[in-house]
């Protein structure tokens, strides 16, 4: 929530909009309103002083309330002004910090529960200078830093502190390029992004207080909305989809690190701390659909303290995750695809002296490989769910989709491919693929197609976990004649079992060609 908040903030007031071919002052800020009220803010000037070569506002407040989901927004600038740099250019600057809070709901312990944010922006750092380039504005803003400070974080009834979260952006430098409407390109580059976390238990049990550093980054992000359609609401953006826009953006770190110290009244003091390498992410809606992937790399992480005896430390050579998935509701099958892996996932001495005290697994980095694809029917537009649930029940539920059954659920499976499930950890590994179909989405308990699975190593790892003092001879004699009953050994490789899966159109299941159902 902290993130979405600053992220749109910065967004609004370092942007702008198309303005005609000779740029003022007045013209800028004329395009920022339209900009503004496109993105669903309502903007309220308690004075306005110039206009043409120079203009200055006063007190602008810019607000966005959403009563169906419980929401409020504002944005409050004591001061903005505008001034042509002595040619066509237009500098906008930020003399005084500006103001952020907003209200609506979280989740707390599986509860639902009022949540207030309040904060300050500070951009007298920076200045934009906005310019016109073959009849297109081209705004670029840079500056030293911008700081956000969170002043108020209120869960219910408790506050966290008071100045739970501040993140200094350095060495901005953004390019925005509008093409008219709500249509923009958008280059920005970071020096580095630092921060501090402060925040006290509401009951005085404990705390939380750390520093984090996100290194060298670059953003870029596009909008394409056809004219007429907006991103103001939940409804309007599922609307502008159905219409052809597209919303994508990119970006990437050289590094990131997190320090955290947690205090506790019962369970004592605990150390957490987190580093990484470079890590990207790929975000777009264009189609009716969320393509959603992410990396990153030479991940470690290590605790340390509290009721945890020994220090925990887990190290991953890579992470990265694919989703792309409809958003818009059809009458027709719509793909999806759902992928993730873990490159060489790794734990310490200490954690493997807990679990393996006789030393007998083989400590092996872990991998998993996760890709599956397939077709889906979106019943309803799923932009629009926590709309229609929170007008219907108010936001009592947060989740909107406890209590509906599966009759209720707005998708249902068409067939789902596993191209490929990989799996290896303790010396054993696993991979599983194939493809099921479901004759009527509506009941997925008859599913049609073949799954096969390939072991290695098995009943090696059984023994092991005999000698590790996991298991009994008793129960592993048992474990393998279970998985006799679904696998059977591959001809001339050692420890190799396989498993092909059927099912039938009259509900059947055969393992391997026996019945099991």
């Amino acid at each position: 929530m902290i993130l979405r908040l600053t992220s749109s903030t910065i967004a609004l007031l370092v942007a702008t909009a198309p303005a005609a071919f000779s740029l003022t002052a007045d013209q800028v800020w004329d395009a920022w309103e339209t900009y503004m009220a496109g993105s669903g803010y309502e903007v309220a000037i308690g004075s306005r002083e110039g206009g043409g070569d120079a203009l200055t506002l006063k007190d602008v407040v810019l607000s966005m309330a959403d009563e169906k989901v419980g929401t409020h927004t504002t944005i409050t600038l004591p001061t903005i002004r505008m001034s042509q740099t002595g040619g066509a250019d237009v500098r906008t600057e930020y003399p005084d910090p500006a103001s952020f809070a907003f209200t609506g709901k979280t989740m707390d312990a599986g509860e639902s529960v009022d949540m207030t944010i309040e904060g300050t922006l500070d951009l007298t750092g920076l200045e934009t200078i906005s310019r016109e380039d073959g009849g297109r504005q081209v705004d670029t803003t840079k500056g030293a830093e911008a700081v956000i400070t969170l002043t108020r974080l209120d869960v219910e009834d408790g506050s966290f502190g008071g100045t739970p979260f501040t993140m200094t952006l350095h060495d901005l430098d953004s390019s925005n390029t509008f093409l008219g409407g709500l249509n923009v390109t958008t280059e920005s580059r970071i020096g580095s992004i630092t921060g501090t976390i402060d925040m006290v238990d509401p009951e005085g049990e404990g705390s939380v207080k750390g520093e984090f550093e996100l290194g060298a980054s670059e953003f870029s992000s596009q909008s394409d909305f056809p004219e007429g359609h907006d991103s103001s609401s939940a409804s309007a953006l599922a609307e502008a989809l159905r219409a052809g826009a597209v919303l994508a953006g990119k970006g990437s770190f050289a590094s990131l690190s997190m320090d955290l110290a947690v205090t506790s009244a019962t369970e004592g003091d605990t150390s957490l701390a987190m580093t990484s390498g470079t890590g990207s992410v790929d975000f777009g809606l264009e189609g009716g659909r969320l393509n959603y992937q992410g990396d990153l790399t030479d991940l470690d992480y290590s605790l340390e303290g509290g009721e945890i005896p020994f220090p925990v430390q887990v190290a991953l050579s890579a992470v990265s995750f694919d989703i792309q998935f409809p958003l818009l509701g059809s009458e027709e099958p719509q793909p999806f695809k759902l992928a993730y892996s873990l490159g060489d996932l790794t734990l310490n001495d200490a954690i493997w002296g807990v679990i393996d005290q006789q030393g007998a697994l083989p400590h092996d980095p872990a991998n998993l490989d996760l890709d599956l694809t397939g077709e889906l029917l979106v019943h309803e537009d799923l932009l629009t769910l926590a709309e229609k649930a929170a007008a219907e029940d108010g936001m009592d539920d947060m989740d909107g989709m406890d209590d509906m059954g599966m009759d209720d659920s707005p998708i249902s499976p068409v067939s789902f491919t596993l191209n490929q499930l990989a799996l290896a950890a303790v010396g054993a590994s696993a991979t599983a693929n194939g493809t099921v179909s479901f004759p009527d989405p509506a009941n997925v308990e008859v599913a049609v197609g073949t799954l096969n699975a390939e072991y290695k190593g098995l009943n090696g790892l059984m023994d092991k976990l005999v000698t590790a003092g996991f298991v009994t001879n008793e129960d592993v004699q048992g474990m393998r004649m279970m998985l006799m009953m679904f696998a059977k050994p591959v001809d001339g490789q050692e420890d190799t079992l396989q498993t092909t899966l059927e099912m039938k159109e009259d509900g059947s299941i055969f393992a391997n060609g026996m019945q099991l159902k």
